[in-house]
């Protein structure tokens, strides 16, 4: 179902990978490589059950000062977020919800002002529960 889409995704990656200006970029872009080049191998690592959710947060690496966004969906492998600005695929962040430590991730695609992140490592379902916990708060 996603196959064409993973597959576009997976060569934009290796397409910037290869125009990259030094090797922190190459990096990040290769990483995001093979995140498709897994999601193409093995479709089933993307069924992580996903929670709509409204939770505030702070996402600081895009630049001098942190960002105010909004997670709009969160699973134990990633999340969506909106944000009023573009962002590559493969950029490094860090997202650090209301009331929680902060959590590593990457971009992975965005559309409009809708950007997809994967974590770092998997979140424990604990940590999932208490991000929806205070996102209902709010």
């Amino acid at each position: 179902m996603y196959e064409a889409y993973f597959t576009k995704r997976l060569l934009e990656a290796l397409s910037l990978a290869e125009r990259a200006e030094d090797a922190e970029e190459r990096s990040i872009h290769l990483r995001t490589s093979r995140y498709y080049r897994e999601l193409l191998e093995f479709p089933e690592k993307r069924r992580a059950f996903r929670y709509p959710a409204r939770i505030g947060a702070m996402l600081y690496g895009l630049g001098v000062r942190p960002h105010r966004v909004a997670v709009t969906d969160l699973s134990s492998r990633g999340f969506r977020m909106r944000l009023g600005e573009q962002v590559k695929p493969g950029h490094l962040v860090t997202l650090e919800m209301d009331g929680l430590s902060p959590i590593n991730a990457f971009t992975v695609w965005q559309e409009g002002d809708q950007v997809g992140c994967k974590f770092l490592s998997e979140l424990h379902p604990a940590l999932i529960e208490a991000a929806l916990a205070v996102g209902s708060r709010n």
